[in-house]
C-alpha cells in the first residue's frame, strides 16, 4: 500500500470538473486556484507550457457563474491545482 501524504497531493493537477466552486458568502474555501488554460496554438505549448498557467477563481455571479483569471479576463481552464500556504514571517533578513 502507498501512502499518499494529505499535504503533497494538494499540488497535483485536477480536472477542472474537481475544482471549488464557492459561492461569495463561503469563505471556507481558497477562492484562488492555479489554473492550466491551453489554447489550440500547439507550437507554443511545446515552446513553454507553463504560460497556460494562471490564477483562477470562480466568480459565481457572473453569466451564471464562470472561471476568471487573473487579468480579469473569463477563460476556460481545463486543469486546477492548489496554491502552495503563503510564506510565514520568520523574523530573518
Amino acid at each position: 500500500m502507498v501512502y499518499v501524504d494529505p499535504y503533497w497531493d494538494r499540488f497535483v493537477w485536477k480536472t477542472i470538473d474537481t475544482a471549488p466552486k464557492p459561492d461569495l458568502n463561503d469563505t471556507s474555501v481558497c477562492r484562488y486556484l492555479l489554473g492550466f488554460i491551453p489554447t489550440d496554438d500547439i507550437e507554443e505549448y511545446v515552446s513553454d507550457p507553463a504560460i497556460f498557467i494562471s490564477v483562477i477563481w470562480w466568480e459565481p455571479k457572473l453569466q451564471g457563474g464562470i472561471w476568471t483569471t487573473d487579468a480579469g479576463l473569463a477563460c476556460q481552464p481545463t486543469h486546477w491545482m492548489a496554491l502552495p500556504d503563503a510564506p510565514t514571517q520568520t523574523g530573518e533578513k
